[in-house]
């Protein structure tokens, strides 16, 4: 690293102060450069812009480090303001502060210093001994506030914001509760019923006609044994002897107009 430039001039006001500030920083950032001290750390960085400095600049840097330092002592948390919205106006106000290594340590206590939630507060400054992260605070923090918002939002209870309880004179009902009831569109029923148990027996009592009377009815019906089955034509089988006077039962259910015989295959 080469320590052998010379340095540059200190820094002069002279009869334009904006236009002598903005080439003096030009200098500065080559002079940086030329030292390779571009990416150093920032305290080296300021080390050297003050030993470069003159003294009235160094008494100026100093109380823009005061002012900056003073506005962020002061930032709270306002009435109605959500934690992220003040989690960023600290880091920014920090960001001017010369606090250094010190400055997580500085946030993590004004995080917790200006909340407004009482009781996430006394919890948080019960847990320093346990020396949490100040991103472990910002996201106790968020879930605290989300959790309060969605109890709000489940104890709220409905308004009823509009209510009309009488009608306007050019709207009047054309008709009224009396003539209602006249022209039968209201009625009123004094009495209760109870519908039947639909059971086989009520069934066979309700409609006698129908399974009493014997007969072939007028419409094709078809009568499926079994779920899915699929229909196939097999060769005609000889009727076993010990059941032929059961199947003679059949010619007498044709005779009766019970049952017809059918002459091709069907399902």
């Amino acid at each position: 690293m080469a320590n052998n430039l010379p340095t540059i001039p200190t820094f002069e006001e002279g009869m334009n102060a904006s236009e002598s500030w903005r080439h003096w920083k030009e200098d500065f950032e080559d002079y940086l450069e030329a030292l390779q001290y571009s990416e150093a750390p920032e305290e080296i960085k300021t080390a050297l812009f003050c030993h470069l400095c003159r003294e009235e600049l160094k008494n100026s840097y100093k109380l823009s480090t005061l002012s900056q330092t003073m506005v962020f002592l002061e930032i709270k948390q306002e009435q109605g303001e959500k934690f992220r919205d003040y989690y960023f106006r600290l880091c920014n106000a920090i960001v001017e502060c010369n606090y250094d290594k010190s400055k997580d340590h500085m946030l993590h206590d004004k995080i917790i210093q200006e909340l407004l939630d009482k009781a996430l507060k006394e919890r948080l400054i019960r847990q320093t001994s346990k020396k949490a992260k100040t991103l472990q605070v910002v996201n106790e923090c968020k879930a605290a506030e989300n959790s309060k918002s969605e109890l709000l939002k489940w104890n709220e209870k409905p308004t009823v914001r509009y209510c009309k309880t009488s009608a306007s004179d050019n709207r009047v009902p054309i008709l009224g509760l009396e003539a209602c009831r006249e022209l039968g569109l209201i009625q009123r029923l004094s009495t209760t019923y109870k519908s039947p148990i639909e059971t086989p027996e009520f069934f066979l009592k309700e409609f006698p006609d129908v399974f009493t009377i014997t007969g072939r009815l007028k419409r094709i019906v078809k009568i499926k044994l079994k779920e899915n089955s699929v229909p196939h034509v097999t060769c005609p089988r000889k009727v076993h002897l010990a059941i032929h006077n059961k199947v003679k039962e059949l010619n007498n259910m044709v005779e009766a107009g019970i049952i017809s015989k059918v002459e091709e295959p069907t399902e």
